[in-house]
């Protein structure tokens, strides 16, 4: 069996400190949304994120989020994320979720078949190639973006710096 680097174990328990910081993103965010099939989203996926922190978080035997030295780029990748939800319309933090809801079944398209050791059973559970759960966030954007309520520029900014946020997660090990 290959050894798990600290690096390596770090990045998991991080990811779930991601998924934590997240669900309390979410919920800000659905606080903060008008009635409307954004809102209708953001209720489904609150605690869609909740039951996955939960989860990692009993494997990791984490009782304390906040006891976790986070490193940098999680820091800066989910205070980012939660300007966006505090400074802008809802949409814009869904523009905000897609690099991730988008990243991870594209990698499970990349390594579908590899054998990635200990990691192998992580990999199938958290990089499925078949989900398509963004596409409820794509035509979201696309109706706003229909009825004016999204200005591009602004929506290309925050989906790259998230996009770029993803980029320095995963950089990070």
């Amino acid at each position: 069996m290959p050894c798990v680097s600290n690096e390596e174990r770090a990045f998991s328990v991080q990811d779930s400190i991601y998924l934590f910081k997240q669900q309390r993103n979410i919920v800000l965010a659905f606080e903060k949304a008008k009635e409307s099939d954004q809102k209708e989203y953001l209720n489904a996926k609150r605690s869609t994120y909740e039951k996955l922190f939960l989860e990692e978080f009993k494997k990791w035997h984490i009782d304390d989020p906040y006891g976790i030295k986070l490193g940098q780029a999680l820091i800066d990748y989910t205070e980012y994320e939660k300007n966006v939800v505090l400074t802008h319309d809802t949409i814009y933090f869904l523009v905000a979720m897609c690099p991730c809801l988008k990243l991870w079944p594209w990698l499970g398209k990349e390594i579908a078949d590899g054998d990635h050791g200990i990691y192998t059973p992580w990999a199938k559970a958290n990089f499925d190639p078949t989900y398509v759960g963004f596409e409820k966030v794509d035509k979201l954007i696309d109706e706003a973006e229909a009825m004016g309520q999204i200005d591009r520029n602004l929506a290309l900014e925050v989906y790259n710096k998230c996009m770029n946020g993803e980029y320095q997660f995963f950089n990070s090990i």
